[in-house]
């Protein structure tokens, strides 16, 4: 800002706004004029300063629409933690309950024959209200960012298992009646296999959308697992009613008890997998709020240089 004073000898001078209440010397005549701070006569704004205050206005706009959507992803991504957390405490409660299901109903047998069935009903409530919590944590993993193109993997994935639960239902039924069919069972084996592969491609998806090769590699390996036990699984009927036919009792024994040791594995490592997406999603929110807060701090340092550089450069322009 300028102040504009006239000398008694006509000149017109402009003289800078800290020089009000001074006296000045005229450059023409050479005599004192003093600067009336009253008379203060502000210079057009400078078209740098305004410049430099819209880009600062847009930079802070920009800042906050990128924060409001990180905001945004960060909710569907804690979802998605809880929901993989649900999913992991409730498949060790799982193995948990079947084992000791299985050893209570053993020894109950064995003391008490009446109290085996208590023990078989609560473990196979348990083993209900557990499952019915996998299904919620699944449904929870829904909230995933859609912009990371996984949403559908676990929305495919929620319809095939409801689809192989319902077509063994109606199996059970028609065979409860008529004897049924031995095409569903197989077909509903294989409808929830493919539910199952589309959460592993989701697992996987996690890994590669933060860039994990340990958690991307981990559930390609179970893919290949998951899909060698999923065959074994559908030839293991075929391979009973041989033992059965051959009388071979010993042979059926061994393939029933590595069949349970492969079963309790295949559900460690999957809660395993579970658990190291889930530590994955945790530690990229962390780190995504730490970079949420360092960012906004640079954006404010940087918004007010700006004002301070562009209100240096009019005071020097001026």
């Amino acid at each position: 800002m300028t102040i504009s004073v006239e000398c008694s000898c006509g000149r017109v001078l402009n003289v800078p706004s800290a020089s009000a209440g001074k006296r000045i010397a005229c450059g023409s005549c050479g005599a004192a004029v003093e600067v009336p701070e009253t008379a203060v006569l502000e210079a057009p704004e400078d078209g740098l300063q305004e410049e430099a205050r819209i880009s600062s206005s847009r930079r802070r706009r920009t800042w906050k629409e990128a924060e409001a959507s990180c905001v945004q992803g960060n909710r569907g991504w804690r979802s998605v933690e809880t929901g993989l957390t649900v999913m992991y405490v409730s498949f060790l409660s799982l193995v948990c309950t079947v084992g000791g299901g299985l050893i209570l109903a053993i020894a109950g047998a064995l003391i008490d024959r009446r109290l085996a069935m208590p023990i078989i009903v609560v473990s196979i409530l348990s083993v209900l209200a557990l499952c019915v919590a996998i299904i919620v944590g699944k449904v929870m993993c829904c909230a995933v960012p859609e912009s990371t193109g996984l949403r559908k993997l676990i929305i495919g994935s929620l319809i095939f298992m409801a689809a192989g639960v319902g077509l063994s239902v109606i199996f059970s039924l028609a065979r409860a009646k008529t004897g049924g069919s031995s095409a569903l069972p197989l077909l509903s084996t294989l409808v929830s296999t493919a539910g199952e592969f589309l959460f592993l491609l989701f697992i996987r998806g996690i890994g590669v959308h933060f860039r994990s090769k340990s958690v991307e590699k981990n559930a390609v390996n179970y893919m290949i697992f998951w899909g060698i036990l999923t065959v074994l699984t559908a030839a293991l009927p075929f391979i009973a009613a041989y033992t059965l036919a051959t009388g071979t009792f010993l042979l059926m024994l061994g393939i029933a008890i590595l069949t349970l040791a492969v079963a309790v594995f295949a559900l460690f490592w999957y809660a395993s997998l579970i658990r190291s997406c889930r530590d994955l999603v945790k530690r990229m929110l962390g780190d995504s709020r730490r970079a949420r807060r360092f960012a906004g701090r640079v954006a404010r340092v940087r918004a007010n240089r700006g004002l301070a550089g562009a209100a240096s450069k009019a005071r020097a322009h001026a």
